[in-house]
């Protein structure tokens, strides 16, 4: 008697992003006339998962530790 074989159950991936809200405004000519984009981060962080999770734009310390995002949200 033979058995069919039992086939793995389909699990959901993960692909965890984090998002750093950024603004920027064209700086100062240099000696040339050129302008260069300042930047810098707001504070502002979001973190989205293709299982859901979108915690929204949060202030940094409000965002869990990458740690526990990453066991959380696991790569396949």
């Amino acid at each position: 008697m033979t058995t069919a074989p039992v086939e793995e159950p389909w699990v959901l991936d993960h692909q965890l992003h984090l998002l750093a809200q950024i603004e920027s405004r064209p700086g100062l000519p240099d000696a040339k006339g050129d302008r260069w984009m300042d930047r810098r981060t707001t504070g502002k962080v979001m973190a989205v998962c293709t299982c859901g999770l979108n915690t929204g734009l949060v202030d940094r310390g409000e965002l869990p530790s990458i740690e526990q995002l990453a066991a959380e949200h696991p790569r396949a």
